[in-house]
């Protein structure tokens, strides 16, 4: 009997450390990042017939969110007081384009309006919930590309500003990225340039703040290096796995290869 009561004691704790287990709520730190919308009020979010991919990005440390509602972009702030598993958001705000489809917006700006806590849907998946508990956003973690560890070393300049580069015995063209401290060297054939960068997923900036200064009889990659590293705002791999650097409107700044 006492045997019988000891098993019945152990599978009743085992019972709750599984229960406990599964009931454990995610911590508002394990946001951090970007989320694909997926669905909103359980309707499932068509992206390839909106304007832009519908994301929300979080910075847990400066408590903001940021990110895309299918057409115009959204920035605002969220609070987490209740701890683990509450959340609202306020001072919600979005840019002012019109699309052709606005409907997917409105509803996901309306639904983040009510969204008071949020719970895991899954491995990398998050459900924004409302007042009774139900699903009004569903958020799928957006993975990086590339990231700044994988820009480490040095590559060379394949094209710029449309136009390719063809290195010489005399001149060679290259971008080396320090990952470790965000930093960057550009050799142009003539001047080092240099400065530092930013990079989180696909958006990305070059700061420019030091060059040699030797006199050349040609400085035209060193001319326009500096005038359009300034526009990159975001960058990804292409095919035959080079980086492209693009500016806000979508255009080829800069190819690098290995």
């Amino acid at each position: 009997m006492k045997k019988f009561i000891s098993y019945a004691a152990a599978g009743a704790a085992m019972m709750m450390a599984v229960s406990c287990a599964t009931t454990k709520k995610m911590d508002v730190s394990e946001l951090s990042g970007r989320w694909e919308i997926t669905a909103v009020n359980g309707k499932p979010v068509a992206s390839s017939a909106l304007e832009s991919q519908p994301f929300l990005g979080f910075d847990v440390t400066e408590g903001k969110i940021f990110g895309n509602a299918g057409c115009n972009r959204i920035t605002g702030g969220f609070s987490s007081v209740g701890g683990a598993g509450h959340i609202t958001f306020d001072k919600v705000a979005s840019t002012r384009m019109m699309c052709p489809d606005m409907t997917v917006e409105q509803n996901v700006l309306q639904a983040l309006d009510k969204v008071v806590g949020y719970k895991s849907a899954g491995a990398g998946e998050v459900a924004l919930t409302g007042e009774n508990g139900s699903t009004l956003i569903s958020l799928k973690v957006i993975k990086p590309e590339i990231d700044a560890a994988g820009l480490e070393g040095t590559w060379l300049i394949r094209t710029l500003g449309g136009k390719e580069l063809t290195p010489t015995p005399e001149a060679s063209y290259t971008v080396t990225f320090d990952a470790a401290n965000r930093t960057f060297s550009c050799s142009t054939g003539c001047n080092t340039l240099g400065g530092s960068f930013s990079a989180d997923y696909s958006d990305f900036r070059f700061d420019l703040s030091t060059s040699t200064m030797m006199m050349c009889p040609d400085t035209s990659v060193e001319d326009t290096l500096k005038e359009l590293l300034p526009s990159v705002t975001r960058y990804g791999r292409i095919s035959g796995g080079g980086i492209g650097f693009y500016s806000d409107s979508d255009t080829l700044v800069m190819t690098l290869v290995r």
